[in-house]
């Protein structure tokens, strides 16, 4: 999965922009250190009680970094979805995401084929503390 153009990015006073400035830096260290963690970690961290409201902070993320990788001076290949790592409590991708990765919308990927093709390429991508540097610099 790639990151999307969505409505808003993190850079803003919404409080799911907000909230996704917050979670970017949890996504990195997760990311660095190999391992995903659930709506309701993520959620408690950024002040989220309802896990269904990550969405919209989830997707101010991916837009975030599909604006970074397009921008003339980024050098670092493209990123990977970061939120990917982020699973259910029972070890599952979110059903948003397994709708999102279906062949035709019925037929769920299995938790092999979602790890091998979209989580570790997450743990695999070596410029992670480049991404945080640069948002940094734009806050």
């Amino acid at each position: 999965m790639k990151n999307r153009l969505g409505k808003h990015d993190i850079f803003g006073d919404l409080i799911t922009q907000k909230r996704g400035r917050m979670a970017v830096p949890i996504l990195v260290r997760c990311a660095q250190e190999r391992r995903t963690i659930t709506f309701q970690e993520l959620g408690h961290a950024i002040g989220v009680s309802n896990y269904w409201r990550m969405g919209p902070i989830l997707g101010c993320i991916n837009t975030t970094h599909y604006n970074l990788e397009r921008h003339a001076d980024w050098q670092y290949a493209d990123i990977p979805c970061i939120t990917t790592i982020v699973i259910t409590k029972d070890g599952e991708p979110s059903q948003w995401m397994r709708q999102e990765l279906s062949d035709n919308g019925d037929t769920p990927i299995s938790w092999q084929d979602y790890e091998r093709c979209h989580i570790q390429p997450v743990f695999e991508y070596p410029h992670w503390d480049k991404v945080i540097d640069t948002l940094i610099r734009k806050l």
